[in-house]
């Protein structure tokens, strides 16, 4: 997937895109014709720890810091950031089409596990993450039901340039922690392609924020070799979350104690 950061006063969000097919065929057809293109291909793998891509400790050091540590304006630069994580409950809501609310209730209680925040449903007023599943001729009934200014400028950002699914992450200037985040899927999204987007929208706005072809069995990937969370991708989120982690850690202060704890999650690997 491609990243914007976008910066304002108050703070700064990383708006995280996907690639944009053409539009030259109804979207629920053409979704589907993606999915099924990909499957052919070997891709939208959905194996949590597939023997054929091993990785070493130190594959897994390189692969956290490659994700953890960068994210990116566009196709030609990568800019570097400090560990940004949540460091206060998640309360989210969705909005839109409600037939999701099991699938992101378990997600969302997968994420709690893996980090230790609490993840909370509740009113789209109180939220902090809001999921919105909807369609065109929905958005602008969506964005009359937002109450906040930031959470409808957030939406009009992401109606604007998601083609299927994306996010947009916040965060103070003063402190690397993420404050709030927004996760959209086009309505017509169905199958394994809508359940990829949740997977990777909910998990990157939990603050790995980057993508890399080299870092295999990963969502945090541009291709879609994988399309839900594999075991690799649960113990990123596992080190990032760390409390001998701190927000606003550079790779040099981070990088030593994010190798011992990769070597007490993998002994000897």
């Amino acid at each position: 997937m491609r990243h914007r950061l976008i910066a304002t006063k108050t703070l700064l969000l990383v708006l995280i895109l996907s690639v944009a097919a053409g539009c030259a065929v109804p979207r629920g057809q053409e979704f589907a014709e993606y999915q099924a293109k990909m499957k052919d291909r070997g891709f939208l793998r959905t194996d949590p720890a597939p023997p054929d891509v091993p990785y070493t400790n130190a594959d897994l050091a390189d692969h956290f810091q490659r994700i953890a540590f960068f994210t990116y304006p566009d196709d030609r630069d990568r800019i570097p950031k400090p560990i940004t994580r949540w460091d206060r409950a998640i309360t989210y809501a969705l909005v839109g089409q409600r037939q999701d609310q099991p699938l992101v209730d378990a997600f969302m209680e997968r994420m709690s596990r893996l980090t230790g925040l609490s993840a909370l449903p509740v009113p789209a007023k109180d939220a902090n993450f809001l999921i919105l599943i909807v369609q065109p001729r929905q958005q602008k009934t969506v964005l009359r039901a937002l109450t906040k200014s930031s959470a409808r400028s957030a939406a009009r950002s992401l109606f604007r340039s998601i083609h299927d699914c994306g996010a947009v992450v916040g965060w103070s200037q003063s402190e690397p922690s993420i404050t709030a985040a927004m996760v959209f899927l086009h309505g017509d999204l169905k199958g394994l392609y809508r359940e990829l987007c949740f997977h990777e929208e909910i998990a990157q706005s939990l603050g790995l924020f980057n993508d890399d072809p080299s870092v295999r069995p990963s969502i945090f990937n541009d291709d879609d070799e994988f399309a839900l969370l594999t075991t690799h991708d649960e113990l990123l989120l596992r080190i990032l979350y760390d409390r001998r982690l701190r927000p606003g850690m550079t790779p040099v202060e981070a990088m030593p104690i994010v190798r011992r704890i990769i070597e007490e999650l993998r002994p000897g690997l």
